[in-house]
This record gives C-alpha cells, structure tokens and sequence, in this order.
C-alpha cells in the first residue's frame, strides 16, 4: 500500500513539476546498493521491485492527463511539452533555456549556505575526524548520512551536465544538505547560530527594504498595464520577444498579436498600439505614447494615426 502511495505521490510530482521529478527522486533509488543498511535495510533486489512498482503506481495519475492530451490534440502539444521542452532545456537548444556553465552550480553552493558560513563555530567542526569516528564505531545514522550526501551530490552533478540552469533548480536538494549540516552542527552552542541568524535576516531585511525602493521598481510592469487596460478594447501587438509580461497584470482578454513591422502594422490598424523595447531612452516623440524605464532598457508603446 505504501508503495502504490508513493507511486501516486511521485506521478503527482511529474504532473506538477515535470520528468525533472525523476532526477530528484531516482538518485537515493539508484545509489541505494551504496548507502544501505547492510544490517536492517532491505536486500538490494527487494528494494529495487518495490521502487518498480512505485513507478508504475506513478504512471495512473500522468496517463489521466497524458491520454486525453494526446487525444485532443493529436499529440503535437504533448510532443512539444514531453520532449523538447525536456530535451531542449538539456541540450540548450530550447529558446530561453537558460544555458550556463557546468561550473555554475559549483560557483552557487556557497551562497546557498548563508549564513551558516558565517558562523565561526562551523568552520571549526573538524568533519573528517568526526566521519571517521562515525565510520569507526559503525554508526547507525551512517546509512542516512550516505542516503542524503550521495544524493545531493549526484543530484548537482547531473544539473550540472544539463545546459538549462536556474538558480532556484537546486531548492528541492536543499533539504538534503540542510539535514546532514544540521547533523554536524549539534555540537554548537545554539546562542552563536541565533546570533548570526539575526545578523543575516538584518542584513537581508535592509537590503529587500534598499531594493523595493530601488532596483525592484525596474520590475515593477504595473503602470504599463494601467495604460494598457485604459485602452484594452483598441487593437494591441507586440514587437519583442513577449513572455506575457503583463497579461494577468492587465487583465487581458485577448492575446496580444505579434509583429517584426510595427510601422507596417500601424497603418493597418490606424487605432491600435504597438509594444517595443528600447535599449535607450526613445524620448517623447509624436508616436511615443508612453515609455516605461525597465531593467536594461526601455518599454515603449507606439501609437497609431489617433
């Protein structure tokens, strides 16, 4: 029973977030031979069937969606989503794909420590002799220990070797290595970790503070859509690469059209606008309608002979 919920948990999981499900969940099931407890833990080849059946318990939940999708739209749709979005973003081949360095990850970890880098105490935990004490007296938490190094490790390395790389792809590990730091830092006196947990959220607190009323307003698409919902009824296209910016901000009820002529496209829609980006400032001119100041540039509508 516990196997046919897990399985219908992890199909959940790929309904929710996609086939990236399968990395985070399959790296503690393929490393099992190597973290297992050889004293209690199930035999290799029990564990792997039981795995198996969790897998197929998973495909229920993904065949209620997949199915009926493959129906309606005669599977271009679903070949789209399946596979080159997931091929795509491995290979870098998807547009916006967010291809980086294999090193990227490597580059982050750090960051995703703060702020017990921070903590003098940390640094002087003396892990290696404290893993083998472990190892030496044959320790029972060793087995999860391994379970949640292991995985993490192979977690990252795997998104390494995937081009498409974000920042925030590495949250669902983050337990993991939160579990086996807090495993270590038992030892330290709790009165040193508040001090610099306080110290980080202060210092994260005034720099979200600086930010909102700075950097954070070249986000900040709100008075576009105002204007654009003043004149939602009036023709509308868009002359960038558009990634729906500001559709539920403007409560549009229509998809805004696309077009590489937008000259073109005014004097066949003499009342309608056109979005355009701008890496300068274009100024107030008598087809500028209205320009909004963004991160690395400029948001600028023009307008029709009004």
């Amino acid at each position: 029973m516990a196997r046919r919920a897990g399985g219908i948990v992890l199909g959940l999981g790929i309904l929710t977030k996609g086939p990236v499900v399968l990395i985070h969940v399959g790296a503690p099931v393929l490393l099992y031979p190597f973290w297992r407890d050889r004293q209690g833990g199930l035999a290799t080849p029990k564990f792997f069937a039981g795995a198996g059946l969790a897998i197929l318990a998973a495909l229920i939940p993904v065949a209620i969606w997949l199915v009926p999708a493959t129906i309606l739209t005669k599977g271009d749709f679903v070949y789209d989503l399946v596979w080159n979005q997931s091929a795509g973003r491995i290979t870098g081949n998807l547009h916006n794909s967010h291809g980086r360095p294999f090193y990227f990850y490597v580059v982050l970890l750090p960051l995703l420590f703060i702020p017990w880098i921070f903590v003098p105490h940390v640094w002087r935990l003396h892990l290696t002799a404290r893993i083998r004490g472990l190892i030496q007296t044959r320790s029972s938490d060793l087995s999860a220990l391994r379970m949640l190094t292991m995985s993490f490790v192979a977690v990252v390395l795997v998104f390494s070797a995937i081009s498409g790389k974000q920042p925030h792809y590495l949250v669902p590990v983050l337990p993991l290595a939160t579990i086996v730091f807090g495993y270590f830092m038992a030892e330290v006196p709790p009165a040193r970790i508040k001090a610099a947990a306080f110290c980080m959220l202060a210092m994260f607190g005034t720099g979200h503070a600086i930010a909102s009323a700075t950097a954070f307003k070249l986000y900040d698409l709100t008075p576009l859509a105002n204007f654009i919902d003043e004149r939602k009824d009036a023709p509308w296209a868009v002359d960038f690469d558009y990634q729906d910016e500001v559709g539920f901000l403007a409560r549009l009820q229509r998809p805004f059209e696309s077009t590489d002529n937008p000259k073109g496209w005014l004097r066949s829609h003499p009342g309608g606008y056109v979005i355009d980006k701008s890496f300068k400032d274009p100024e107030t001119s008598g087809q500028v309608a209205f320009r909004l100041h963004v991160e690395r540039g400029y948001l600028v509508v023009l307008k029709g002979q009004h």
